[in-house]
Protein backbone atom coordinates (compact mmCIF):
# COMPACT_ATOMS: atom_id res chain seq x y z
CA UNK A 1 0.00 0.00 0.00
CA UNK A 2 2.83 2.39 0.81
CA UNK A 3 4.34 1.79 -2.66
CA UNK A 4 1.07 2.83 -4.39
CA UNK A 5 0.80 5.93 -2.24
CA UNK A 6 4.33 6.91 -3.24
CA UNK A 7 3.61 6.35 -6.95
CA UNK A 8 0.37 8.34 -6.70
CA UNK A 9 2.24 11.20 -5.02
CA UNK A 10 4.84 11.23 -7.84
CA UNK A 11 2.12 11.22 -10.52
CA UNK A 12 0.26 14.08 -8.85
CA UNK A 13 3.48 16.08 -8.47
CA UNK A 14 4.29 15.55 -12.17
CA UNK A 15 0.77 16.59 -13.21
CA UNK A 16 1.00 19.71 -11.06
CA UNK A 17 4.41 20.60 -12.52
CA UNK A 18 3.13 20.19 -16.08
CA UNK A 19 0.05 22.28 -15.36
CA UNK A 20 2.21 25.24 -14.31
CA UNK A 21 4.69 24.88 -17.16
CA UNK A 22 2.25 25.57 -19.99
CA UNK A 23 3.80 27.96 -22.54
CA UNK A 24 0.85 30.38 -22.65
CA UNK A 25 -1.99 31.31 -20.37
CA UNK A 26 -5.24 32.97 -21.42
CA UNK A 27 -3.95 36.40 -20.35
CA UNK A 28 -1.00 36.07 -22.74
CA UNK A 29 -3.24 36.01 -25.85
CA UNK A 30 -5.82 38.56 -27.02
CA UNK A 31 -8.16 37.97 -29.96
CA UNK A 32 -10.14 40.69 -31.73
CA UNK A 33 -12.83 40.06 -34.35
CA UNK A 34 -13.56 42.82 -36.88
CA UNK A 35 -16.08 42.66 -39.70
CA UNK A 36 -14.15 43.65 -42.83
CA UNK A 37 -17.00 43.32 -45.33
CA UNK A 38 -20.56 42.04 -45.49
CA UNK A 39 -19.31 38.44 -45.73
CA UNK A 40 -15.92 38.58 -44.01
CA UNK A 41 -14.55 38.78 -40.49
CA UNK A 42 -10.86 39.23 -39.63
CA UNK A 43 -9.53 37.73 -36.41
CA UNK A 44 -6.48 39.58 -35.07
CA UNK A 45 -4.32 37.94 -32.43
CA UNK A 46 -1.81 39.57 -30.13
CA UNK A 47 0.29 37.17 -28.08
CA UNK A 48 2.93 38.06 -25.49
CA UNK A 49 4.62 34.65 -25.73
CA UNK A 50 5.03 32.09 -28.53
CA UNK A 51 2.01 29.78 -28.71
CA UNK A 52 1.52 26.39 -30.34
CA UNK A 53 -2.13 26.83 -31.24
CA UNK A 54 -5.40 28.53 -30.45
CA UNK A 55 -9.04 27.48 -30.09
CA UNK A 56 -11.98 29.84 -29.77
CA UNK A 57 -15.73 30.12 -30.40
CA UNK A 58 -17.38 32.83 -32.48
CA UNK A 59 -21.07 33.55 -31.84
CA UNK A 60 -23.68 35.05 -34.16
CA UNK A 61 -21.82 34.00 -37.28
CA UNK A 62 -22.02 31.34 -39.99
CA UNK A 63 -18.64 30.23 -41.40
CA UNK A 64 -18.05 29.13 -44.97
CA UNK A 65 -14.26 29.43 -45.31
CA UNK A 66 -11.16 30.00 -43.21
CA UNK A 67 -7.79 31.44 -44.26
CA UNK A 68 -4.50 31.80 -42.42
CA UNK A 69 -1.95 34.62 -42.59
CA UNK A 70 1.84 34.67 -42.95
CA UNK A 71 2.24 34.31 -39.14
CA UNK A 72 0.39 31.00 -39.27
CA UNK A 73 1.63 29.66 -42.58
CA UNK A 74 1.74 25.86 -42.45
CA UNK A 75 -0.74 25.66 -39.57
CA UNK A 76 -3.91 23.61 -39.82
CA UNK A 77 -6.95 25.87 -39.55
CA UNK A 78 -10.36 24.22 -39.19
CA UNK A 79 -13.80 25.27 -38.02
CA UNK A 80 -16.83 23.37 -36.81
CA UNK A 81 -20.39 24.66 -36.93
CA UNK A 82 -21.79 24.31 -33.41
CA UNK A 83 -25.31 25.15 -34.51
CA UNK A 84 -27.29 28.21 -33.53
CA UNK A 85 -24.91 30.57 -35.38
CA UNK A 86 -21.82 29.54 -33.36
CA UNK A 87 -18.54 28.32 -34.81
CA UNK A 88 -15.51 26.75 -33.08
CA UNK A 89 -12.16 27.57 -34.71
CA UNK A 90 -8.96 25.59 -34.10
CA UNK A 91 -5.53 26.65 -35.37
CA UNK A 92 -2.57 24.34 -34.67
CA UNK A 93 0.74 23.25 -36.17
CA UNK A 94 1.17 19.51 -36.68
CA UNK A 95 4.95 20.11 -36.76
CA UNK A 96 4.86 21.79 -33.32
CA UNK A 97 5.80 25.16 -34.79
CA UNK A 98 4.98 28.16 -32.63
CA UNK A 99 3.29 31.42 -33.53
CA UNK A 100 5.92 33.94 -32.45
CA UNK A 101 5.02 36.69 -30.00
CA UNK A 102 3.54 39.76 -31.67
CA UNK A 103 0.44 40.78 -33.59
Amino acid sequence: MKKWKSILTMVLALALALAFSLPAMASDVTLKATQTSENSVAIEMENAVPILGVEFVLNNIAAKDLETTSRTEGFVAVFNDLGGQSVKVVLVSLKKDAISAGS
